[in-house]
């Protein structure tokens, strides 16, 4: 039967169990998570992690413009991602129990070049006081075009 009603509709190259098939696989469905916002963050770096527009989390969070607040929470619709969910996330069902990140000693690549892993509440100015460089050396070395940092990042850091 359904090889006339492929004939009759002058459909060629029409295979059909693959459209079967095609019609059977569900598409996953969204999800909602809960994101809290970290300093450095924007929502065009949130966007692009739930690979979502900003546009739609502007609407989901119902925000006239894309100022965001480290600390705040925005609402996200998404699918589920591929990959494990990040440590930043905040379980929509569950309270959110954050623990302190503890420091870790700063890992030596070169004699006078470490690596240098951000903290939360970390500032490039900071960075570069303690470990008596300037900004302008570890944008150079890192390749930033401005002082936006997050947490988790690694940096290079010259120290002099």
């Amino acid at each position: 039967m359904m090889d006339s009603l492929v004939m009759m509709n002058g459909v060629s190259g029409f295979n059909i169990d693959s459209t079967l098939m095609a019609n059977q696989i569900k598409m996953p469905e969204m999800i909602t998570t809960r994101h809290r916002i970290k300093s450095g963050e924007s929502l065009s770096t949130i966007a692009d992690r739930y690979n979502v527009t900003v546009a739609s989390i502007m609407a989901a969070n119902h925000m006239r413009n894309s100022r965001i607040v480290a600390g705040k929470t925005l609402v996200i619709t998404h699918r589920p991602l591929r990959s494990a969910p990040p440590a930043d996330l905040v379980a929509s069902a569950a309270p959110a129990h954050r623990q302190k990140s503890t420091p870790k000693a700063p890992v030596i690549r070169d004699q006078n070049v470490i690596e240098y892993k951000v903290l939360s509440g970390d500032t490039l100015g900071q960075i570069a006081e303690k470990y008596n460089t300037s900004v302008k050396s570890i944008k150079a070395l890192n390749g930033l075009r401005n002082s936006k940092i997050v947490e988790g990042k690694v940096l290079l850091i010259e120290s002099k």
